[in-house]
């Protein structure tokens, strides 16, 4: 449902029944324009599931009905020159979305992005040219650090549409008591 000029608002229902099983999953997600240049977006999601006894065994699932949250937030500034983003998600040990693809559950997750681009002007050798960053942090609900990541870039655009980008990223991700460390990229 539109809200507004730039704004909506929105319900969603997705639904999966079966013998001995079901996986409903109900929310609400909006769009919000705060100016020209800023806009906040979110999405909260509520299941319920119940697996039948041998997914329950075989899968280590809960046994009966139990139920689950799922929330996402994000807010956007994008101007002519300065772009950021902040970003929140939350999925609990028990929500599912079985018509849908999640790959992870009991995380939650901030991450952020921004940077500043240039223009050229008429005679430049170059039309844009970028500098930015951008990190990541997912914990569990216990707490315990899962992964974080950091990235720094920079971009040169000119005639042609042919750009030359640098990306330099350090990650890691945790799983159980070993750190993995990921790819650096220069």
């Amino acid at each position: 449902r539109d809200v507004g000029a730039g704004s909506t608002l929105g319900v969603l229902y997705a639904g999966r029944e079966a013998a001995g099983y079901h996986n409903r999953v109900a929310g609400a997600d909006g769009f919000f324009r705060l100016s020209d240049a800023d806009s906040v977006k979110f999405q909260y999601l509520r299941s319920d599931t119940q697996y039948p006894d041998e997914v329950v065994q075989d899968f280590d699932q809960p046994a009966g009905a139990f139920p689950g949250n799922a929330l996402f937030a994000e807010y956007d500034h994008i101007a002519r020159s300065w772009y950021w983003f902040g970003q929140y998600s939350d999925y609990d040990t028990g929500f599912r979305a079985d018509s849908g693809f999640l790959p992870q559950v009991d995380v939650r997750t901030i991450s952020g992005d921004g940077g500043y681009q240039f223009w050229g002007e008429k005679d430049d050798w170059y039309t844009t040219a970028n500098v930015g960053g951008a990190f990541t942090r997912s914990y569990d609900h216990e707490g315990h650090l899962t992964e974080e990541g950091l990235t720094a870039n920079g971009a040169v655009s000119w005639s042609r549409q042919s750009t030359l980008m640098v990306v330099y990223r350090r990650s890691q991700v945790y799983f159980g008591e070993t750190r993995y460390r990921g790819i650096d990229l220069v």
